[in-house]
């Protein structure tokens, strides 16, 4: 493209550093991370910096470097108050949407505030992105948003929106799509095999489904159910699933690879369904995924699916925006603001008990080929109309 063409269509960016979530552990929080960079590549960044305040490793960089197609280098921020100064940024992206409410601790989000404080100071952007808010983290989080005067912020779902305005007085939050949607889709070998076996499947007519576990989903089934083991309640969606769903081909996914002692990984619920499915429905056709399946895969292989019931927010953007219907439990305010914003879905996909999960798994199974019509009409209509781009780089004059 000549230079002249280029300068028009693209104009000079600033230098640009993200803030990067937490922890890595969230393939979701890597599919935001690869979403934005994707985005600053299309409007003409060259290079973007990757800021880690509470790490001391490159924890991130194996769930960038193989996607990115933009260069970028990262720092760690001991002096986090003269960084900006320090590495010539201008515009600065915070990206991790648990850490805007203070839920991973007051000191992860205060230590962004301050940074996005000093980058104001200097005549830079500070911009939140995709972030959702609960309104029940720390008062002083919620005091210093309140105190943060020429940010910018950007939450995914209007639930979020309206009480991050109501509670912090910032009145001019937008409502955009998640950062997840613009995250490149990948081919990897780890679901090479998967792929083969869902093209098997297909032949025999059988309906592919997908299948997440996470212990935040499981304790919001087991919610006015204290005596319920987690592996109980595992066991009883098996049970429905393969006895309303008996010609079904199970895929069992994990999206998260964090676990604590009192929280296991998604990877040991999968290994915990698919150990009981062996004892209780032998007859049932499943595979489990590898947890090293990374983000832009997981786009790749939930477009394959039928249907998709689970217990992530960006494993249903995953599915979602492939087309492919899907039922995520509703352990918190965000499900419901991003179903109900882009989807116009009911409350049948975002059940929030044992029996209204499995209204949902019959609601699945009875309309998800609808449902998918539905989705591929309305997506792009939806995806213009909350367009994070034209927020960003174009917004609308007033």
């Amino acid at each position: 493209m000549p230079l002249l063409q280029r300068l028009i269509r693209h104009p000079f960016r600033p230098a640009a550093g993200i803030v990067l979530p937490s922890e890595p552990g969230s393939y979701g929080d890597q599919g935001m991370v690869l979403g934005l960079m994707a985005l600053l590549q299309r409007q003409g960044y060259e290079q973007v910096r990757l800021l880690q305040p509470d790490a001391t490793t490159n924890e991130f960089r194996p769930l960038i470097q193989p996607h990115s197609q933009i260069a970028f280098d990262e720092f760690f921020l001991d002096d986090h108050a003269n960084c900006v100064r320090e590495l010539g940024l201008q515009h600065l992206f915070f990206v991790g949407a648990d850490v805007v409410d203070g839920s991973y601790g007051a000191p992860m989000a205060l230590k962004r505030i301050e940074l996005a404080k000093r980058n104001l100071d200097m005549g830079g952007r500070s911009i939140f992105l995709s972030f959702s808010y609960s309104g029940q983290g720390p008062a002083a989080v919620e005091g210093a948003f309140s105190n943060l005067s020429g940010a910018e912020f950007f939450a995914r779902d209007s639930v979020s929106c309206e009480r991050f305005a109501r509670q912090t007085g910032q009145s001019g939050a937008v409502v955009t799509h998640d950062l997840a949607f613009l995250c490149p889709k990948a081919k990897s070998d780890e679901i090479g095999d998967i792929l083969s076996a869902i093209l098997e499947a297909r032949r025999k007519k059988q309906t592919i489904i997908g299948m997440n576990f996470s212990t935040f989903a499981i304790d919001r089934l087991r919610k006015g159910l204290a005596e319920t083991d987690r592996e109980v309640l595992i066991a009883q969606v098996c049970d429905v699933v393969a006895h309303s769903i008996p010609n079904c081909f199970l895929v069992l996914i994990s999206s998260d690879i964090r676990s604590w002692e009192t929280h296991p990984s998604d990877q040991a619920l999968a290994q915990l369904a698919a150990g009981y499915l062996d004892e209780r429905h032998p007859g049932v056709p499943k595979v489990i995924c590898s947890d090293a399946i990374q983000y832009p895969a997981l786009i790749t292989l939930a477009e394959e699916l039928d249907f998709i019931i689970g217990g992530r927010m960006h494993l249903a953007i995953a599915a979602l925006r492939g087309g492919t219907p899907a039922a995520v439990v509703k352990y918190n305010d965000k499900l419901t603001g991003f179903y109900w914003d882009f989807f116009g879905l009911g409350d049948e996909l975002a059940p929030s008990s044992m029996d209204e999960l499995k209204i949902s798994i019959a609601y699945l199974k009875d309309n998800h080929t609808r449902l998918r019509e539905i989705l591929h009409e309305q997506l792009p209509r939806l995806l213009k109309e909350r367009s994070l781009e034209a927020a960003l780089f174009y917004p609308k004059r007033t």
